[in-house]
């Protein structure tokens, strides 16, 4: 995903609330957590949800 003219891709990470990688703790009915963070490469921001 590219950030908007003028934007950079830090600056889009914290306006969706992806800045920081977040952990999920696992639920009784679900024993896997999952995480949710983004990563940047030049110009592009990639998003990911590791289960």
């Amino acid at each position: 995903m590219r950030p908007a003219p003028g934007q950079s891709p830090h600056e889009l990470a914290a306006e969706m609330g992806v800045a920081d990688a977040d952990r999920y703790p696992w639920l009784l009915l679900d024993p896997h957590s999952v995480e949710v963070g983004s990563r940047v490469r030049g110009d592009e921001l990639s998003i990911y949800v590791q289960y």
